[in-house]
């Protein structure tokens, strides 16, 4: 049933759909030619269907995410008092932690049925979830954080997230008449609360000066496109060339089906199938993939 709170986002519903068609589509483009590329280099993604060693983790997603989610909330799962209730206790619970302190506690993420193992907001989660997959056992995503999971490569993903949430962000301008609010990333819960806050209040209810004392508090961080500046913390050099141009042929693939093409005849001839058999299995595409559905 449909919550009548939704009304307020009248012509805002048109711009939250081509979000999740076409900016959340489009990492799941991006993320596909990479499972694509690791099946044919013979390091498949390991994820199945019911794992949920990653749902442990903390998260973050932009604000345009977490409308997205909230509207989900309340026009097909409910957002009944008691789960607003718990997403706001994960939000000022993972405020006063911090990547492996959470993560150490052992707490499931909201929206993980811990009855099924599966995401309750699987077609809306947001761009962290469907990009964290991995080529490695998946029992070491269970394991103690300091024994790390391979992971396929973030960085296009987190670009392809930053491009639809800014180009939400210019779509909302003319009806929040705040510029700079979809395009913020936070912890999930704090967005998702975000968004709630926005359909229950109206689309207005964020004024510019409040906003700004919002979004300055440390945790948060505007998506900007320069995420190839470099990481002292991880220690990856996102600035090396080669790294750039990985970020753009995996971009480019994802929105170009006749270079796609080139570039997995290129990666089949680096890395030939193993004995007789051809090609490598197809793989199902990285919007069905990940650790729940």
């Amino acid at each position: 049933m449909r919550s009548h709170h939704l009304h307020v986002l009248g012509q805002a519903n048109a711009h939250i759909n081509a979000f999740e068609k076409d900016g959340l589509g489009h990492v799941d483009k991006v993320v596909d030619v990479q499972v694509r590329l690791a099946e044919i280099a013979g390091t498949p993604i390991t994820c199945k269907r019911g794992c949920h060693g990653c749902c442990y983790q903390l998260v973050a997603a932009t604000y345009a995410e977490g409308l997205a989610i909230a509207r989900y909330l309340f026009a097909v799962r409910g957002a009944t008092k008691e789960l607003v209730d718990a997403i706001f206790d994960a939000a000022k619970s993972q405020e006063a932690s911090d990547k492996t302190k959470w993560y150490e506690s052992r707490t499931p993420c909201t929206f993980l049925d811990e009855k099924t193992k599966n995401c309750t907001i699987y077609p809306v989660r947001p761009s962290a979830c469907r990009s964290y997959l991995v080529t490695s056992d998946p029992a070491i995503c269970y394991g103690p954080p300091d024994v790390d999971a391979t992971v396929i490569n973030h960085i296009p993903s987190s670009l392809a997230a930053v491009k639809a949430a800014v180009a939400f962000d210019e779509a909302m301008k003319p009806m929040t008449g705040v510029s700079g609010m979809f395009r913020v990333f936070n912890t999930l819960p704090e967005a998702v609360l975000f968004g709630i806050g926005l359909i229950v209040n109206g689309l207005q209810s964020r004024k510019q000066e409040e906003f700004e004392k919002v979004t300055s508090r440390e945790q948060l961080r505007d998506a900007t496109p320069n995420l190839l500046a470099g990481d002292e913390a991880s220690g990856i050099d996102y600035s090396s060339e080669e790294l750039k141009h990985y970020v753009e042929v995996i971009l480019t693939a994802a929105d170009k089906p006749d270079f796609l093409q080139a570039v997995l005849d290129a990666a089949r001839k680096k890395h030939p199938p193993a004995g007789p058999g051809g090609d490598a299995a197809e793989e199902p595409s990285a919007a069905d993939r990940g650790p729940t559905s």
